[in-house]
């Protein structure tokens, strides 16, 4: 719902099986935007599938059916293809975990407690972003090594 700022995932084709939001920011606007271009060019026979993603192999025989239109089958089942261009886009490399992960691991230094970013990446618990996307730099580790090691003073005894 663009008018309201927020993309619903339905439970069903969510991981934890529950309806998730997605508030629309810039970045997302940008490609929701983009989109809705792709969608009046070629793509313009794919508008009238509720799906952001809609697959092109659709049954045209069944197009009439509105419970077949908006029905699984015509949900884009993997994102490969459209990670592909995201990838040529944007330059960047990696796969669409390491994308997720990496936004989960910014967003609790950014915004600087575990539950805070945990509201964005729809974990359920704290313990798993503080476990697996604890994604710490080589230069802020040996930082933190410094710091600590202010806590002891060892002095050799002079005998």
């Amino acid at each position: 719902n663009f008018d309201q700022g927020v993309i619903t995932m339905p439970a069903g084709i969510t991981k934890g099986r529950k309806v998730e939001y997605i508030d629309i920011t810039g970045p997302v606007s940008l490609v929701l935007t983009s989109l809705k271009e792709k969608l009046k060019g070629e793509y313009q026979k794919y508008n009238f599938i509720n799906w952001m993603f809609p697959t092109t192999r659709v049954n045209s025989h069944r197009l009439h059916e509105d419970t077949y239109v908006r029905s699984e089958s015509t949900r884009l089942k993997h994102l490969r293809g459209c990670w592909d261009n995201v990838v040529k886009e944007l330059g960047i490399v990696g796969s669409p975990k390491m994308f997720r992960k990496t936004f989960s691991s910014i967003a609790k230094i950014t915004l600087g407690t575990t539950s805070k970013a945990r509201a964005l990446t729809g974990h359920q618990q704290d313990s798993t972003l503080d476990i697996h996307y604890d994604k710490t730099s080589r230069e802020k580790a040996k930082e933190y090594a410094h710091q600590v090691a202010e806590v002891f003073n060892f002095t050799k005894k002079m005998g």
